[in-house]
């Protein structure tokens, strides 16, 4: 689309470069309005769509809603206060630049990128489903707690039945480190889980925080956020990377041992 105002691109552009995720958050970052069509709930499209938030950049969110339970499911998600315009062809993506839709004011009461006072050293979203590398993990993460003073939040499904989106929200804002666990493609409700932690992702990525993803390895994790997950076929091979990741981190490290080294 073009006016005297707007041209626009599409992700097709990209899709022939070898780099296209690097290409793509290059674009969005360039971009004055992030267009993400949400019929199909494509994670990549959320991670986008996370890390065009978190820049501040103004969006407009379409769904061909003619597609069999296509609305249900977009207000049984997350983003289920956030509106959208219904895809039909073109002219339909036209009228809502003219209408101003990328105005959205629904979404900035609910984020708010400013930190606060206090901040947290890791906020971990834990495995929906409790699996051995999962109880393995959460015990280490603790042992950091301990060992070294971190101040960590879990989010605990298992203990906690409902969180408001904005309290992820306010926990990545206000944490150095992001880790989420991805749930495998086989296990029960993957997509639905996936398809939130994939917009966590993107949103933390878009904050610039030192972002780990990881997932059993038959979960296949989407090009743009390829670089940063790590797929794990057993416990120790999530833990020795987990470990080794954070023991790297300059952001966890006390600003008395800095001086020293």
């Amino acid at each position: 689309y073009q006016s005297s105002h707007f041209q626009a691109e599409s992700w097709e552009d990209y899709k022939k470069t070898a780099v296209i995720s690097k290409e793509i958050i290059s674009a969005i970052d360039a971009c004055t309005i992030f267009v993400a069509d949400l019929t199909y709930f494509n994670h990549n499209v959320l991670f986008e769509l996370g890390y065009a938030i978190a820049k501040k950049k103004k969006f407009i969110i379409l769904l061909n809603i003619d597609i069999g339970g296509v609305k249900n499911q977009y207000l049984d998600s997350f983003l289920k206060d956030v509106k959208f315009i219904s895809l039909v062809n073109k002219q339909s993506i036209i009228e809502a630049f003219r209408n101003k839709s990328y105005d959205n004011e629904e979404i900035k009461k609910q984020i708010n990128v400013e930190p606060l006072l206090k901040s947290f050293d890791i906020f971990y979203i834990d495995s929906q489903i409790k699996t051995q590398p999962s109880i393995e993990l959460r015990e280490i993460i603790e042992s950091y707690r301990k060992s070294k003073g971190l101040d960590v939040v879990v989010h605990d499904h298992a203990e906690v039945i409902y969180k408001p989106f904005n309290t992820f929200i306010r926990n990545i804002v206000d944490s150095k480190v992001i880790m989420i666990h991805f749930l495998g493609q086989k296990m029960e409700r993957h997509f639905e889980v996936n398809q939130n932690n994939s917009f966590y992702a993107g949103f933390a990525f878009g904050l610039n925080k030192d972002v780990l993803l990881f997932g059993p390895s038959k979960y296949r994790p989407p090009l743009d956020y390829n670089e940063i997950f790590i797929q794990y076929s057993a416990s120790k091979d999530l833990i020795d990377f987990v470990k080794e990741w954070i023991d790297g981190l300059k952001c966890l490290i006390p600003k008395e041992e800095i001086v020293k080294k």
